[in-house]
């Protein structure tokens, strides 16, 4: 399939930021050498698209997640424990089934549309978001590889079975016997430590931070002349979880004082969660986190996934405030790796806070974990070279481990 000559690569995801972050550094790197990409997402995400400097297109109608997310998880109690699946009961996995039915629908909204731009286009790759099922359909019927781009831990790895179930509906709809959202292959950008374990075909990749926040500030090339401890609420899970946003003042004043310098990273949509910043504490609005996370001792954060990968790339120890399940199964990894710890709300206190922090700022070991897996990340294959091996694909070429 054109030997030698450009690619033609049709990036999708649905229209959540934090999806497609993980995305944008491998789409660079594919124009880079050469070849076309296009972005196809649902219209809410068309802009931060564009600030990406990619070209978008886009495909289905918007749904609303973050109301459909606020209604199901109103009165969860998020707990440390986490089941394996292999452990789950009946009603258990039908929940969670339940919960991929959603963006089954996601799917269906957007498939009509991406297959239109996938059969006027003609790619030789489709790289999807794991949850975008309409990425790995349509990579099907036109007859080229699709390439699930992971944005954290796999944990749907072992449950792709009820994905595949949720999406049902979609694959009769378009006479296809299922859809894998596994895709052909896995690009993987997650430290072994932090990953869950699978017989899957999967490449193995540099984790290169994005996060479209434009401000480095100038400070921050500069050592700090005592301890630096970084709070960020990352950039969207904020809005999912009203309890969760409120948690900012409590963070914030609890990690407040003379032991360290604390940096508060704030989104333009974050700033008024915090009207009053407590002495001592310096307000960073708009930062990327790649920017200002060397140098720092600590990082206290809401537990997604791009922050804690950020934070692991910089060899930095993090305590995650977590607040929904998906981000308990981020931080137990994380936990065991020894380079971090985490609070479910049940236990997080000031005191909680401010021990929690003051113990991975200062902990030798917790420090070393933390070295070990920026080590391993850095060790890694760039998105030039991941490039490289995607070529081989389109081209039906090549294998991965």
């Amino acid at each position: 399939m054109n030997p030698g000559g450009p690619l033609r690569v049709l990036f999708t995801t649905w229209a959540w930021p934090s999806h497609y972050f993980p995305m944008v550094p491998l789409a660079w790197a594919f124009r880079a050498a050469g070849h076309e990409v296009l972005v196809a997402s649902q219209p809410a995400l068309a802009g931060t698209i564009a600030r990406s400097g990619h070209p978008a297109v886009a495909v289905g109608s918007d749904l609303d997640i973050v109301g459909y997310h606020r209604t199901e998880h109103a009165g969860l109690r998020v707990t440390r424990d986490a089941e394996p699946p292999a452990a789950w009961n009946a009603a258990k996995r039908a929940r969670v089934q339940q919960g991929f039915a959603k963006f089954a629908e996601i799917a269906d909204l957007m498939a009509d549309d991406l297959l239109d731009v996938a059969r006027r286009w003609r790619p030789h790759l489709v790289v999807h978001d794991p949850l975008t099922y309409a990425g790995p359909l349509v990579a099907g019927l036109v007859g080229v590889p699709a390439v699930r781009s992971l944005f954290g831990p796999d944990f749907n790895v072992d449950i792709a079975d009820l994905e595949s179930a949720a999406a049902q509906p979609l694959a009769d709809r378009f006479g296809v016997d299922r859809i894998d959202p596994l895709g052909d292959l896995t690009v993987d950008p997650v430290p072994g430590a932090l990953q869950f374990p699978a017989p899957l075909r999967r490449l193995h990749v540099r984790y290169v931070p994005y996060s479209g926040q434009p401000n480095m500030p100038g400070w921050a090339l500069d050592p700090p002349d005592r301890p630096r401890v970084l709070v960020s609420w990352g950039t969207t899970t904020a809005k999912f979880s009203a309890e969760h946003a409120a948690r900012l003042p409590e963070v914030v004043a609890a990690l407040a004082g003379p032991d360290a310098e604390v940096v508060f990273a704030v989104t333009p949509d974050q700033r008024a969660l915090v009207p009053d910043v407590p002495d001592g504490v310096r307000l960073v609005e708009s930062a990327p986190l790649d920017a200002l996370l060397p140098g720092c001792s600590a990082v206290v954060h809401q537990g997604g996934a791009g922050t804690t990968l950020t934070a692991a790339l910089h060899g930095v120890p993090q305590l995650a405030v977590v607040q929904t399940p998906d981000q308990v199964v981020n931080a137990i990894p994380l936990e065991k790796s020894g380079a971090g710890a985490f609070l479910v709300p049940d236990e997080t206190t000031p005191d909680a806070l401010r021990d929690g922090a003051a113990r991975l700022r200062t902990d030798p070991s917790a420090a070393a974990a933390a070295r070990g897996l920026a080590a391993e990340m850095r060790g890694r294959p760039s998105p030039a070279a991941a490039v490289r091996t995607l070529e081989r694909l389109a081209h039906g070429e090549g294998e991965t481990t």
